[in-house]
């Protein structure tokens, strides 16, 4: 009697140990599984970045059609001052937008008053300066690349030193004139990388 109630007494003490001592080696195959599985399937779910699909290449020479967003008269506008315009048109690259219509152009005035409190001038020009797209600065110039050499025209000469193509010089009798919404065309100076 006394080896049966020893024999039940041994065998709950064994279960009451495996119930306060649950790790085992079973166990720990079992927890190790489901973390193993996880990895595997966000690896197979989550492709690599692809950097290249997210920028576009703009070329240099690319012409741009730009539009004065304010007017100018040289009876008002100071050399360095900063003028306002805009992309007049989609700049389209491999099929994409490259510049959007709209998109901020900063010019400066070259040719105007010396002093914004006296003085007038009868002459005003502007430099269009850079496209500022997101965190770039896109340079234009006003004409294409000439080969050595080559002659240029006064008329082209002078549209060099605007930075842009097109006339930007408007007279009148007493005062000249750039009115907005004047259009100009300019080119991308160099190949740029645009980030879509």
């Amino acid at each position: 009697m006394r080896n049966i109630r020893f024999s039940i007494l041994a065998a709950v003490l064994v279960q009451l140990l495996a119930i306060l001592n649950p790790v085992s080696s079973t166990t720990m195959v079992l927890q190790e599984v489901p973390a193993r599985a996880e990895v595997e399937e966000i690896g197979q779910v989550v492709p690599e970045y692809d950097t290249a699909a997210e920028e576009v290449l703009l070329r240099k020479d690319t012409q741009v059609t730009i539009v004065f967003a304010q007017e100018l008269s040289s009876k008002h506008a100071t050399i360095d001052e900063k003028v306002e315009l805009r992309v007049a048109e989609d700049v389209m690259a491999d099929d994409r937008v490259a510049i959007p219509k709209g998109a901020r152009v900063i010019g400066t005035v070259t040719r105007g008053k010396e002093n914004e409190k006296y003085g007038n001038s009868k002459t005003l020009a502007v430099r269009i300066d850079y496209i500022a797209l997101k965190d770039k600065q896109i340079p234009l110039v006003g004409v294409r690349e000439q080969k050595p050499n080559t002659n240029i025209s006064a008329a082209a000469a002078s549209t060099v030193g605007l930075g842009v193509s097109g006339l930007l010089i408007y007279m009148n009798q007493r005062e000249a004139w750039i009115h907005e919404g004047t259009q100009v065309v300019g080119y991308i100076a160099e190949d740029v990388m645009i980030p879509r």
